[in-house]
């Protein structure tokens, strides 16, 4: 269950879906790649992974990529083992506070100034970067130093 409070979603805990303790809350941890709009492809210490844009994703899919303005709207996280949420701007970093994962795509320098700004203050969980090979070539580095979980080269930097 979720619940919608002052603009941010709130995971109410059950026992059906809290994880054990011993299990990474991060399946990016490792190889990552793919395209957001297509789906992403990871493997971990856990195995190999998948990770489905909401609008593709099917009942047996088990991590679901969801753009934040599609979040807001829906008024609560879909049912997976685990939601990355998809954000753009600085803005919505506040309203992304219970996903399991965050994928910040970067299109443009305040997008990649404000992933460092993020990444400075410390982060409550894994943030993974999308951004243009030319962003990547300026930020990877910082972005990785500071505390991202992954760094993913993608030409897309537009939410669809």
């Amino acid at each position: 269950m979720v619940l919608a409070e002052g603009g941010r979603f709130h995971r109410v805990a059950d026992a059906a879906r809290q994880r054990p303790a011993a299990e990474s809350p991060c399946p990016c941890r490792g190889r990552l790649q793919g395209r957001p709009d297509t789906g992403l492809e990871g493997e971990n210490a856990s195995g190999a992974y998948r990770v489905v844009p909401f609008g593709l994703a099917e009942p047996q899919h088990k991590h679901i990529l969801i753009d934040e303005a599609v979040l807001r709207a829906r008024g609560r996280m879909p049912e997976a083992e685990s939601v990355w949420v998809r954000i753009q701007t600085a803005s919505q970093w506040p309203r992304v506070q219970d996903a399991d994962v965050v994928l910040w795509q970067v299109g443009n320098r305040e997008a990649a100034e404000a992933v460092c700004g993020v990444l400075a203050g410390g982060v409550s969980m894994p943030l993974v970067v999308a951004a243009a090979p030319e962003w990547n070539a300026s930020y990877r580095c910082r972005w990785l130093d500071a505390g991202a979980h992954a760094v993913l080269d993608c030409e897309e930097t537009e939410a669809v």
